[in-house]
């Protein structure tokens, strides 16, 4: 009876348990893959703006007549 009690415990912990992780667990892989694809875009953004950025120089110096 008290092994019984016991067990019933432990079921309802690992329920109680899994009702919180059960969600994050689904969640998780595509709020990763979210964060994964604004990242990707941010960085392109960054990266176009630094050759933007470049190139906005080289004009520039080429006007001025530095090589």
């Amino acid at each position: 009876m008290v092994g019984e009690f016991v067990m019933l415990e432990e079921i309802k912990n690992i329920c109680y348990w899994a009702s919180f992780m059960l969600p994050i667990l689904i969640c998780s892989p595509f709020i990763l893959t979210r964060l994964t694809y604004k990242l990707l875009i941010w960085m392109r953004g960054k990266s176009s703006k630094l050759k933007w950025e470049d190139n906005y120089i080289q004009r520039l110096s080429m006007n001025l007549g530095n090589p």
